[in-house]
């Protein structure tokens, strides 16, 4: 379904989201409330890009019999956990109910 969508809503800034949980439950980093949607969703973009490509070259370099260091896991998984966490602070910020061509959502 090829839905295009529009905001009546003025939807242009990010809400805060918590991320990278530490052991005891609490959250290390916290995206920005009031950023730019469009700006930040090119920067969780290139961090996915990013780890698709890292992940590419690390599986490409297990498979050539090569190591693999638990800090390149560790930071693939920061790169991850940091994209998702931009593209959720982005989607808590879209209104529960928005216009799409022909009808409500």
């Amino acid at each position: 379904m090829n839905a295009r969508v529009e905001l009546k809503v003025g939807m242009t800034t990010t809400s805060t989201c918590a991320f990278l949980m530490l052991p005891g439950g609490e959250h290390l980093l916290t995206t920005e409330g009031e950023c730019e949607v469009k700006a930040s969703l090119e920067v969780a973009s290139s961090l996915s890009e990013g780890v698709r490509l890292f992940a590419r070259r690390l599986a490409d370099a297990v498979n050539e019999g090569e190591l693999v260091y638990m800090d390149e896991l560790v930071a693939l998984s920061f790169c991850a956990e940091a994209a998702a966490a931009i593209t959720a602070s982005v989607s808590r910020s879209i209104p529960e109910s928005v216009e799409v061509q022909g009808g409500r959502q």
